[in-house]
């Protein structure tokens, strides 16, 4: 058996394989110090720790383009921001990234339940029924309570969850109206800081979306939604806030997008190296975190060799994808072979992944066989869950020109942990087997 390529996060891109790195905008990830830190334009970001400060698990950092529509993301007395029975001042702590740019929270003396600050100046233009996340970075000042809340403008649907910001952890979440919670997560980081995502659907044929942060003086009162009244200085902080629109895609928020006075998105991430070996039996292996890729139903390329000239990867080696609207649990682990360029002659080895109701961060790892006869098989293992396995018929096998190997680009919302490519005479048939070599 002869390996003839293996990626993990932090290997050189220069020896032995020359990568060329493409993503136009500088964008965030998380370092192993829990700090938020900014990778520049055309850079992996291949220092990303996924479940945040204390893991010891390194990614490279993978993501399909998207936009946060909110404005003034970290300025939150700004005009777009409407503070109800408290008081919002900027630039009071040191934020998740270690700029003196959070905002502190700190609630009145009115005895309420309804302490928070708003995007509403002016509400955000959705699609009826489409999803939405919404994602924010809290941490626990005097008081350590906190609701993020998606609800539309006139108040009649939204999704919340609640938060504990002393222990990091979900205390409640409900819903108004036809509001649908799809998921949420808490990433602990450096100096108490908590990166809080929530995504659902507000439904009932709503057009907008306001973003809101309601403070408690504690994370049981969050839950609860218990009135209180504040002492005019004790709060919590705030900083970065997010709200994506994702049509009719499932999906978790992605990293953090930091805006001024206008929207501004993120290109997706792309490396590409050249693959100097003609189609032949080969194998593969990729180990990786799910940042959600199950629940976008969406089209991602993690691996595939494509032929120069042509539009469509001739050889899809791993991808994920589904129909958009479709259960999330429909999308598919899959290895694809085209016959040309063209898409709708592809022989496809596909696995149903995550279930009915697939899980973001899940550990997800993929293998795959491209046997003499052109058959196809691909393995999957989730979580430590049994192996489950898929095939494909045969097709004809086909001669690239100007071949490259390439990774990381479109749909595809990952960490990679591992990507592998091997061929040769010694038996490598299992994805145990792979992931060892």
């Amino acid at each position: 058996m002869a390996l003839t390529f293996e990626y993990k996060p932090g290997m050189s891109l220069v020896d032995p394989w020359p990568f060329t790195v493409t993503r136009s905008t500088a964008n965030y990830f998380i370092d192993k110090t829990g700090t938020l830190v900014q990778a520049a334009a055309n850079t992996l970001r291949d220092r990303h720790y996924p479940f945040g400060l204390g893991s010891a698990i390194r990614t490279t950092l993978c993501e399909p383009s998207t936009v946060n529509s909110l404005l003034n993301s970290q300025a939150w007395t700004a005009a777009q921001w409407v503070s109800s029975l408290l008081t919002t001042t900027d630039n009071q702590t040191a934020a998740p990234d270690g700029t003196t740019t959070a905002s502190k929270l700190v609630p009145d003396i009115t005895n309420s339940s309804q302490h928070l600050v708003q995007q509403s100046n002016p509400a955000i233009t959705i699609t009826a029924n489409e999803n939405v996340a919404i994602s924010v970075f809290l941490k626990a000042g005097a008081y350590s309570g906190a609701r993020l809340i998606c609800v539309d403008n006139g108040a009649t649907t939204a999704f919340t969850s609640a938060v504990d910001l002393l222990t990091g952890t979900f205390t409640g979440q409900t819903v108004t109206g036809a509001g649908v919670v799809i998921g949420r997560a808490i990433t602990p980081l450096a100096n108490g800081w908590y990166w809080v995502q929530l995504w659902g659907q507000l439904n009932n044929s709503v057009t907008t979306a306001i973003f809101r942060v309601a403070v408690f003086n504690t994370g049981a009162a969050a839950g609860a939604v218990t009135a209180f009244a504040g002492d005019t200085t004790s709060g919590i902080f705030g900083w970065g806030a997010q709200l994506e629109r994702f049509g009719a895609i499932q999906g978790p928020s992605t990293s953090y997008i930091p805006t001024t006075t206008g929207v501004l998105g993120r290109n997706p991430d792309q490396a590409t190296t050249p693959w100097p070996y003609q189609t032949q039996p080969l194998w593969g292996y990729a180990k990786m975190v799910d940042l959600g890729w199950t629940q976008r139903a969406d089209f991602g390329q993690l691996c595939a060799l494509q032929d120069a000239g042509q539009n469509s990867p001739k050889v899809r080696l791993i991808t994920g994808s589904g129909t958009a609207g479709q259960n999330p649990g429909q999308s598919r682990f899959n290895y694809n072979i085209f016959a040309g360029a063209s898409q709708p002659a592809q022989q496809s080895a596909a696995i149903v992944g995550g279930g009915a109701t697939p899980v973001a961060y899940d550990t997800v790892e993929l293998f795959f066989r491209l046997f003499a006869d052109t058959t196809t098989e691909i393995q999957r293992y989730i979580n430590g869950g049994a192996v489950a396995t898929g095939s494909s018929s045969s097709s004809d096998f086909l001669d690239f020109s100007a071949p490259t190997l390439l990774f990381l680009t479109l749909g595809a919302h990952v960490g990679l942990l591992s990507l592998k490519l091997g061929f040769g005479t010694a038996p490598v048939v299992t994805l145990a087997q792979g992931a060892a070599v």
